[in-house]
């Protein structure tokens, strides 16, 4: 078989967008794409591949994400956006980056976990290249995002009490419902906040409690087990016998951290230093909400959960550097219990340590 050209990228790009072909065909065609999308290098590649990439965009746009995922509706879409997934990150796509960045968010916000987690990733590299948001994308990702963590609590309601339903493993998850997906959005309000600055700074202020609110929500299955625990004189670490759940409860726990370190990032980058040591800090307050989450979420963090915990030690090494450190003394023992600090695991003490 002979090497790809632009030719074929736009050829079958086009295919893919002809509304006189029928979706078997267009999914086969859309795999070819999707195979060669990252090895067509020849002179026309800067043309083609925006072409490609605006085309794939306009399908997603203009389709309805299917709830069947063995359906030939759903695989299209899922290639589409793994075609986006493959395209370089590289000048040719610059011109279209903000178009890009539209589509990528109405994934996003009308899409399953699945495709949105991509297109959240996908997004990360678009923003870090060519810092394409404008106000009207980032108020777009914004209002995603918002109601993305404004759902949150009753998600955590319905899949970690102790009545909760098992949540069965196939299950088709809305973007907007997943915990998942608030994790990837918290990893980009970081990435947006380093890019453009400027145009984000104003809307993280104005909703920084809700922010924080995210970081404050616990399992009810979980709260009460730790507190019975702790009322009897004992410091408690680890998952509740009475979750039933597990990759939610763990996928929820990342994602509390993964906002956690964002709130980290934000009020260190953010704070004025006081001019005398006995002033307090700009942000006190948030920075005694965040220091006593850290620390539940270090007992609430699944054994498993390695890297989060250890992103909670790069939170702690942080505050503890702050005023607000005082807010410990009283949990001093609590935080040192070796169980709390570093996990109930063999696997969990031995990297933490």
């Amino acid at each position: 078989m002979s090497q790809p050209t632009s030719s074929d990228l736009e050829a079958r790009a086009a295919r893919i967008a002809d509304p006189g072909i029928d979706l078997k065909t267009k999914l086969a065609v859309a795999c070819e794409l999707r195979d060669m999308v990252e090895t067509v290098k020849d002179a026309d590649t800067p043309k083609s591949i925006p072409t490609v990439a605006i085309a794939v965009v306009d399908i997603l746009k203009n389709t309805e994400p299917s709830n069947q995922k063995d359906s030939t509706e759903f695989a299209f879409r899922r290639v589409l956006i793994e075609i986006l997934h493959r395209i370089p990150t590289t000048d040719a796509v610059r011109s279209q980056a903000p178009a890009l960045c539209g589509g990528l968010l109405h994934v996003v916000g009308a899409d399953f976990e699945e495709n949105a987690i991509t297109c959240c990733k996908i997004l990360l590299d678009v923003v870090r290249n060519f810092k394409p948001l404008n106000e009207e994308l980032v108020s777009q990702f914004f209002a995603i995002a918002h109601t993305v963590f404004l759902n949150i609590p009753q998600i955590v309601e319905e899949t970690l009490s102790e009545d909760s339903s098992v949540l069965e493993a196939n299950t088709l998850v809305p973007s907007t419902r997943s915990f998942k997906v608030f994790a990837e959005l918290a990893i980009l309000v970081v990435i947006l906040l380093q890019n453009q600055k400027q145009l984000v700074l104003p809307i993280v202020m104005e909703n920084l409690n809700m922010h924080l609110d995210t970081i404050r929500i616990q399992s009810p299955a979980q709260r009460k087990a730790r507190e019975e625990y702790e009322a009897m004189g004992n410091y408690w670490a680890g998952i509740a016998p009475t979750i039933r759940n597990y990759q939610a409860y763990t996928d929820f726990i990342i994602a509390q951290v993964k906002m956690a370190s964002f709130l980290m990032f934000f009020l260190r980058t953010n704070t004025t230093p006081t001019p005398a040591p006995e002033q307090p800090r700009q942000w006190e307050p948030e920075l005694e909400i965040l220091i006593l989450s850290t620390l539940r979420l270090l007992q609430d963090c699944p054994a498993t959960a390695i890297a989060p915990r250890k992103d909670l030690m790069i939170i702690f090494r942080y505050l503890i550097t702050t005023s607000t450190r005082r807010v410990l003394l009283s949990h001093i023992d609590k935080l040192l219990e070796e169980r709390v600090l570093l996990g109930t695991s063999l696997s969990s003490q031995e990297t933490v340590r």
